[in-house]
């Protein structure tokens, strides 16, 4: 069995971090959706300004939250992404370049957060989503209790994060500093979900939605 409809078109197979800022920066519905989410945390800037400081804040803070890649503060990568010596660092380096106060950056980052998670703990441990994710798996007719809902939600993220969020194509199997798998194809990563945990594909399918209708993962 393959899941064909979850898989990439040759086109939008994206590599490691090059493809994730250009993948971020220029994908059109990521673009609006992130807009969209920071004018209902309350923001007022532009759209013209927001996505600059969107660019700012992608460029600054996608190794020490996503790649989980450490090193000397303020150097760049071949890609254009900042390196920091801790998270702190990088958010305070976004804070800086664009002169904004720390309640404008709450604002700026969980309107990515909430709509393309930036963090593995994020997704894992935040209430509100546990609870939007498990209501919505109901509505879906997901039968198993919450304890069991929250280990499938958290064995589905750690599978299928890379290769759905950021394009990640890898060693299939393979994790990297922040316990996420890399696949080589999306249908793999899937597959490794409904191996785990041993369910059918109309469970998988339940699982799938119930993140994918609240917090977009494709």
């Amino acid at each position: 069995m393959t899941y064909k409809k979850y898989t990439y078109n040759n086109d939008e197979v994206f590599n490691q971090s090059e493809a994730n800022r250009d993948f971020f920066l220029n994908e059109k519905r990521f673009n609006d959706e992130h807009f969209i989410e920071y004018q209902k945390l309350g923001g007022v800037v532009d759209r013209k300004t927001y996505d600059n400081m969107r660019e700012v804040f992608i460029d600054h803070t996608h190794h020490s939250y996503v790649a989980g890649i450490v090193g000397k503060d303020g150097t760049n990568d071949e890609n254009g992404f900042f390196i920091y010596s801790s998270r702190a660092k990088a958010c305070q380096a976004v804070i800086d370049e664009l002169d904004i106060t720390d309640d404008e950056f709450e604002k700026l980052f969980h309107s990515i957060d909430n709509v393309t998670a930036w963090t593995r703990d994020f997704l894992i441990s935040e209430k509100r989503f546990n609870e939007e994710y498990f209501i919505e798996y109901q509505k879906l007719d997901g039968v198993v209790d919450r304890k069991t809902y929250d280990n499938m939600r958290e064995v589905f993220i750690d599978h299928t994060h890379n290769a759905y969020i950021f394009g990640c194509i890898g060693a299939n199997g393979t994790i990297d500093e922040n316990g996420f798998y890399d696949y080589d194809s999306r249908a793999k990563a899937c597959q490794a979900v409904i191996d785990e945990l041993d369910i059918t594909d109309d469970e998988f399918e339940k699982l799938f939605h119930s993140i994918d209708n609240v917090t977009a993962w494709t």
